[in-house]
């Protein structure tokens, strides 16, 4: 059951700040939006509320 270890501790960001999701894709910076996606269990308009602020203020850019 190793994919339920791997995520397991990323579902614990469902309800977390955009400095929680920071942290995430710091522990892995080729992190897809559908990756945060499956490993957080947010629903897309949430995951991207959090994203948001950290656009916004340079903290991440989108590669691709």
């Amino acid at each position: 059951m190793a994919g339920t270890e791997e995520t397991a501790p990323a579902r614990n960001v469902l309800n977390a700040t955009p400095g929680h999701v920071l942290a995430l894709i710091r522990s892995r910076p080729e992190w897809t939006r559908q990756q945060l996606l499956d490993a957080t269990g947010m629903s897309r308009p949430t995951l991207q509320d959090r994203l948001a602020p950290l656009f916004a203020s340079g903290l991440i850019r989108a590669a691709g």
